[in-house]
């Protein structure tokens, strides 16, 4: 199959197959975490190749101001500033930051019943901790390099 052909309902069944097969013993799920590695670290590697960015942001640009339909998926383009205000050595921002990591770490460590807050007299709850979301399987790859 062409990948430019694929359509969401290919997708869906792939999806599907593949849990089946890791369900039914079929796959290994290890062996499929490092495979998604593998298939996720080559298409980030092309997608954010630069000669590929700049082809795709010309064919953007045919578009003009609208923004192109892909077999039914809206491509936009756009740009992102980031800032690392560490370097700009002010003070008041290296206190308040630090005071910020402090005021984190003393709420993660409050028991899940909440605690008073010695400063104000408020009552706190405990940081929500149990969201199977950010549970990770992180996967290093060792004999291969894309």
């Amino acid at each position: 199959m062409e990948l430019a052909s694929i359509q969401v309902k290919d997708i869906v069944a792939f999806k599907e197959g593949l849990k089946d097969k890791i369900l039914s013993g079929e796959m290994n799920p290890l062996e499929y975490y490092r495979t998604k590695k593998l298939f996720t670290e080559a298409l980030e590697d092309v997608a954010k190749d630069s000669e590929v960015m700049g082809c795709a942001f010309d064919e953007i640009a045919k578009y003009g101001k609208e923004k192109p339909v892909v077999q039914g998926s809206v491509i936009g383009s756009g740009s992102k500033t980031t800032y690392d205000y560490s370097t700009c050595g002010d003070s008041v921002w290296n206190e308040l930051k630090e005071k910020i990591q402090e005021r984190e770490k003393y709420l993660k460590a409050l028991p899940v019943e909440g605690a008073v807050s010695p400063e104000t007299g408020e009552a706190q709850g405990s940081v929500a901790t149990e969201d199977l979301s950010d549970l990770l399987l992180p996967v290093t790859l060792f004999s291969c390099h894309l």
